[in-house]
């Protein structure tokens, strides 16, 4: 996919930089992007495979982290949601190792990114931290191992809520192919957790 704006912006200068990056940042200490344009239900970012050209920091909507198993499935993963990166496993790559793609209507801007791409004042620290979490994010093991069913589903939607105040935009597939479970037993889960008092998602 190819960037619908060419121009570049200093992330100072966006009233929402503080969500995604933590904390305000200043002008002209390396926070620079090129804003994509919206992407719709079930439309890609990038490829597995494609080439690398920078992390995206997501900021409305969902996305999902696909892989492509050997036997032809589709593994999901991860979300990502406003303030989150797409691509922090890749920075050490020519080729991004995840799809990504929308899961509900989203934005999103692409880092500045390449040789000479970060030398601003502190984004050195910047892709120190971005490699390591790279590194960090390729070895996360599968989600909340250990637990039933149904807390798996429950630390799952606890989680999202933690992320971010938008309503579950996934369904309830894309949840069990994240989690490890079927779609029957997701839809069961979520059952149980209503009867047990959790509001309706």
């Amino acid at each position: 996919m190819t960037d619908a704006r060419n121009h570049e912006v200093d992330c100072a200068g966006c009233a929402a930089n503080a969500r995604c990056w933590r904390e305000p940042v200043s002008a002209g200490t390396g926070f620079m992007v090129r804003r994509v344009r919206p992407l719709e239900v079930g439309e890609f970012l990038v490829h597995e495979g494609a080439p690398f050209i920078g992390p995206h920091v997501v900021t409305s909507g969902c996305l999902k982290l696909t892989e492509q198993l050997a036997n032809g499935t589709e593994r999901i993963v991860a979300f990502r949601v406003p303030g989150e990166i797409i691509g922090l496993e890749s920075c050490n790559r020519p080729i991004h190792r995840f799809g990504a793609q929308a899961v509900s209507s989203a934005t999103v801007c692409r880092l500045r990114w390449g040789a000479g791409g970060l030398n601003a004042r502190g984004a050195a620290l910047l892709r120190t931290l971005l490699d390591k979490a790279s590194e960090q994010l390729v070895h996360d093991a599968l989600p909340w191992p250990g637990l039933s069913s149904t807390e798996r589903v429950r630390a799952f939607v606890e989680d999202f809520e933690r992320r971010t105040d938008q309503p579950l935009p996934m369904t309830r597939s894309h949840i069990g192919r994240y989690l490890g479970l079927a779609e029957e037993t997701v839809v069961r889960a979520f059952a149980d957790l209503r009867r047990a008092g959790m509001r309706k998602r």
